[in-house]
Order: C-alpha cells, then structure tokens, then sequence
C-alpha cells in the first residue's frame, strides 16, 4: 500500500495534533514502509 505524504497526514489529521500526530505518522509509515524522506 503506498500512500502521499498528503494523504496520510490528511487521515490522521482526524487523531492527531501537533507533534503527537507528527510521532503517530511516523510510527505508523515506518511500520507500513509507505513514507521515506
């Protein structure tokens, strides 16, 4: 599954605030290999 950064930022926009969402983004793409920088 390979996802935008646009579009997973959008998604957990609904969770997520400030750097928690940020953290949870990360963990969550890291884990599923769909963000790479």
């Amino acid at each position: 599954m390979k996802l935008s950064v646009e579009k997973i930022e959008e998604q957990f926009n609904l969770y997520f605030k400030g750097e928690k969402k940020l953290e949870a983004i990360k963990e969550w793409a890291n884990k599923y290999d769909v963000y790479k920088e």
